[in-house]
């Protein structure tokens, strides 16, 4: 018998970087939803990525979520660390000093959905598109600062869950410190 080594290999975030019209042709196959031109947007964004042939993953390098283009529920998300609980997509909000938000708070789907209307809107290069990757979000002061002074759309899913997570201070703490910025 042959000797053999194995060792486990810790999953990085940062995306692989393969054949970006290999990675969106995969993926737009299976949602044929989204237009090319939202899915090479947000690769330019270096917020989303395949992994692997049959997963794609919306994050950056705080944190971000896999899932399977088969539609089998949800693979993994990125947990571990001090930084897996912040919004995915606030710094290139901040970076890009875009003035415009779409603030998701229930997952990576809907974060791409946001991508998907901003396209079809005509301004998706002007949008920034931040996501909360659950319901059980709770506002972190310092980042909700960072979003003073845009303009901001905050969509929760339409069950009770959703609803009161909007509610539940994200809503207030936003609209606290930018009340005069109100328009």
């Amino acid at each position: 018998m042959s000797n053999i080594l194995t060792t486990k290999v810790k999953r990085s975030r940062e995306p692989v970087r393969a054949c970006p019209q290999k990675q969106s042709a995969m993926f737009l196959n299976a949602f044929p939803c989204f237009s090319q031109d939202t899915v090479t947007e947000v690769m330019k964004r270096n917020l989303f990525s395949m992994p692997l042939p049959n997963e794609w993953r919306f994050g950056d390098s705080n944190n971000g979520s896999t899932r399977r283009l088969n539609w089998k529920k949800f693979k993994r998300s990125d947990n571990e660390g001090t930084d897996w609980h912040k919004l995915v997509g606030l710094c290139d909000v901040v970076e890009r000093d875009r003035r415009y938000v779409i603030f998701v708070i229930e997952g990576s789907k809907d974060a791409l959905a946001a991508f998907e209307f901003a396209h079809r809107a005509g301004v998706l290069r002007d949008v920034g598109v931040v996501a909360a990757l659950g319901s059980g979000y709770r506002p972190i002061n310092s980042e909700l600062k960072r979003l003073a002074g845009r303009r901001l759309i905050v969509i929760g899913d339409r069950d009770h869950v959703g609803v009161e997570s909007v509610r539940r201070g994200l809503v207030g703490s936003v609209f606290h410190w930018g009340r005069s910025r109100r328009a």
